[in-house]
């Protein structure tokens, strides 16, 4: 199925109230082979709800197949109503998780409500097939490969997710660390998308425990390379400790300029979601009240960033004509990217008001290395 097929156009386009939307609603189901195609679709708007009831499906098919375990996606399927055309996917994703758990009669009955004419009715057959509840005498080259891929032998990671759920149920932060980071490298081998969402993960977990990170710098960087590995720590921490977030983007930003190697796009790609969460750190009131640390990480990285930007893009960065941090950064993104600054320059940020501290933060920040 194509990303901007007719049947997506027609579906998304008719009233529900149609005499015709039964019929899209059904070709739409029928042809989509991969929720990700919705997710990728220019027709759909980045707020469209169909596109968000893709990611959740996505999100939620990773976590059963990967081996790592998030209820919070699993929780969110339940958001997908048994009208959405995405409904075949929600079932055949909890038939999965119910296969792995080997509790197949819930798997059972999550595949009686997959509608035969779609897609994820193929793979409810090969489960059936898998548990023993049906047996396919001849199995096409595709159903071949699928039932190759689910008796792989997962008892290695199956062994390191126990492992790991046991370290952070009882605490134990070494042992949590040096689990991720050999589950991280092994899997890096051999599928590095995946090394990534699990190394997100481990960060985060780590972040919202207050376990030191700097086993996981030192090791990420070196499994992912300084600028992806900074980048990792920067997507990680974004909703644990924003402001600390930044200061990875940031760094993350100045190495990728430094190795010289990378796109304009890129570069200008970076300031711009810098920018957003620079915007989003200025309206928190709990960073706010707290504000010095992070201006004083903030300005350093600054001046990093002013001096790789000078030297790499001479012919676009002016000087620096005294200007503080915020505005220099405000500047250089104008400059970089063509595109006015759309967060508050410092003189706007002076009008936001401060905040008494109310209590202490539940840890210290990250410890950053100025190169």
């Amino acid at each position: 199925m194509k990303e901007n097929c007719l049947c997506i156009q027609n579906f998304i386009s008719t009233d529900m109230s149609s005499e015709n939307y039964s019929r899209y609603r059904n070709e739409l189901m029928t042809a989509l082979n991969d929720p990700a195609i919705l997710d990728r679709s220019s027709l759909l708007a980045d707020n469209a709800p169909l596109k968000k009831e893709a990611q959740i499906i996505i999100d939620a098919f990773e976590s059963v197949t990967n081996g790592m375990e998030n209820p919070e996606a699993i929780s969110n399927l339940d958001k997908i109503s048994s009208e959405s055309v995405l409904s075949p996917w929600k079932f055949i994703t909890l038939a999965i998780k119910s296969f792995y758990n080997q509790d197949y009669s819930s798997m059972t009955a999550f595949l009686e409500d997959i509608d035969e004419e779609t897609p994820p009715y193929q793979l409810g057959l090969m489960l059936l097939h898998l548990s023993g509840k049906i047996e396919i005498s001849s199995p096409n080259k595709t159903q071949k490969n699928f039932i190759h891929l689910i008796q792989k032998d997962r008892s290695i990671y199956q062994s390191t997710r126990d492992l790991l759920e046991d370290a952070l149920a009882n605490n134990m932060e070494e042992l949590f660390i040096e689990t991720a980071v050999l589950l991280v490298r092994e899997i890096k081998r051999k599928d590095a998308e995946a090394a990534e969402r699990i190394a997100l993960w481990s960060i985060k977990e780590a972040a919202e425990r207050d376990f030191s990170q700097t086993l996981f710098l030192h090791n990420y960087k070196l499994i992912f390379g300084q600028a992806d590995g900074l980048r990792l720590f920067a997507l990680a921490l974004g909703s644990v400790e924003p402001d600390i977030s930044i200061l990875f983007w940031l760094q993350s930003l100045t190495s990728n300029i430094r190795r010289g190697d990378a796109s304009h796009t890129e570069i200008a790609a970076y300031f711009t979601i810098i920018s957003e969460e620079i915007d989003g750190v200025l309206r928190n009131e709990a960073i706010l009240a707290e504000e010095d640390d992070f201006i004083n990480g903030f300005d350093n990285m600054i001046l990093r960033l002013y001096e790789e930007c000078s030297t790499y893009f001479p012919e676009l960065v002016t000087g620096r004509n005294g200007k503080v941090s915020f505005d220099l950064f405000h500047t250089l993104k104008y400059e970089i990217t063509g595109e006015s600054a759309g967060s508050p320059t410092v003189s706007e940020r002076q009008t936001v008001p401060h905040y008494e501290e109310t209590g202490n933060r539940k840890k210290q920040p990250v410890q950053l290395t100025l190169f």
